[in-house]
């Protein structure tokens, strides 16, 4: 059962600077993501562009690079 506060009191807000630590952080975090996503992308073009025979010596095949370029993401 939900209840509603109704003194009037309410949590003290975060201090301005705490703020905008929070906020460079939630950015630096979203760059650090970005940059994972695009050395993933990287990853699956240079695979993409090797030929059969090449992804064969390394154990692959053409529809097994998303599952090894992502293994660390997905239990397959």
């Amino acid at each position: 059962m939900a209840h509603t506060a109704t003194d009037g009191f309410t949590a003290p807000r975060p201090r301005i600077g705490t703020r905008i630590a929070s906020f460079f952080t939630m950015l630096m975090e979203a760059r650090a993501i970005a940059l994972r996503i695009d050395e993933r992308q990287a990853e699956m073009q240079r695979l993409m562009s090797l030929s059969d025979a090449e992804l064969a010596r390394r154990g692959l095949h053409r529809h097994d690079i998303p599952r090894h370029v992502f293994r660390d993401l997905i239990a397959l």
